[in-house]
């Protein structure tokens, strides 16, 4: 059988898969529930920073032609009560050495209110990580402009170079599609819906890439993960004098993760916690037929 070969002069490698950098950036995935009002995470891998304002961040279900538009479920909704300059939403894309010296553009869908400043800008930077140094920030200047119906709004930028910085570990690259600009103090409220997040390599912003939830999810628990069910995870007897309750990560993880295990009978004690699987264990003999086993647990690796 004859081997056909493919001539890359004829094809855009831009049209390919993975061009887009952001997890989570069609808002699929909401591990930790659906609405806040507290600064931190709420859609998975998006951070609320309030900068001393105060707002609800929550999921919102497309209806009718919105479906078929964005080809999505859900958007992304920041509800701010009480506004304040550099508030707003950001994603963090790990290791730093991916972006540097190269041209990207973020596109994005918006809509909604404006802060009493007239607009919104983006910001972008570079977290050079422990043992780095030469943080930067590029952006702040350009105006995202909201209105009652949804706009695509693009942004092209050059990060700066390595050339004299230095690369730490856990390097990061953050990004605020739209926040509050830093010289914009005004306290009145605002709203942004937003929805098809993404950051790709060149000048141009390409259609937005579509990844399964299941795809989009792994990509999640990378950073964070929970598991609410009790009767998932028991601890069997492993030797005379002690149970022990492994927990297998689901993919594996950043970095160690910080645990939160909430148990439903005796304490464990926490061993051999890494990036793949969690163990505890408890004193306890063969005679013991008590079921010892855990009510919900939470593995946090965030940069």
């Amino acid at each position: 059988m004859a081997i056909s070969t493919i001539d890359n002069n004829g094809v855009n490698l831009g049209q390919l898969g993975n061009r887009n950098m952001v997890t989570n950036g069609n808002f699929a995935v909401w591990q930790r529930g659906t609405s806040f009002s507290s600064s931190g995470y709420g859609a998975d891998r998006w951070d609320y920073g309030t900068s001393g304002g105060a707002g609800v961040h929550s999921r919102q279900t497309f209806t009718g032609s919105d479906i078929d538009t964005f080809g999505t479920q859900y958007f992304h909704r920041l509800a701010v009560s009480v506004g304040a300059n550099n508030q707003g939403m950001s994603t963090t894309l790990e290791d730093l050495s991916r972006f540097a010296g190269k041209t990207f553009t973020l596109s994005f869908y918006a809509k909604g209110t404006n802060p009493a400043g007239g607009h919104l800008t983006t910001l972008i930077g570079g977290e050079t990580g422990s043992g780095g140094s030469g943080d930067w920030e590029v952006g702040g200047t350009n105006e995202i402009v909201l209105s009652s119906s949804w706009q695509k709004f693009t942004v092209t930028m050059t990060f700066p170079s390595m050339n004299g910085r230095t690369l730490g570990t856990s390097s990061y690259l953050y990004v605020y599609p739209a926040r509050q600009p830093s010289d914009d103090n005004t306290t009145n409220a605002w709203t942004m819906d937003m929805s098809q997040v993404q950051l790709e390599v060149g000048d141009t912003a390409t259609p937005f890439e579509h990844r399964s939830y299941g795809e989009e999810l792994a990509k999640c628990q990378r950073y964070y993960w929970q598991s609410t069910t009790a009767a998932g995870y028991y601890a069997f007897q492993y030797a005379s004098t002690h149970k022990i309750m492994p927990i297998q990560h689901p993919v594996e993880m950043r970095a160690t993760p910080t645990a939160t295990i909430v148990y439903a009978s005796s304490s464990m004690t926490p061993f051999q916690a890494d990036t793949l699987q969690f163990k505890a264990y408890l004193s306890s003999a063969y005679t013991d037929t008590s079921a010892y086993h855990m009510s919900s647990a939470k593995f946090d690796a965030e940069l």
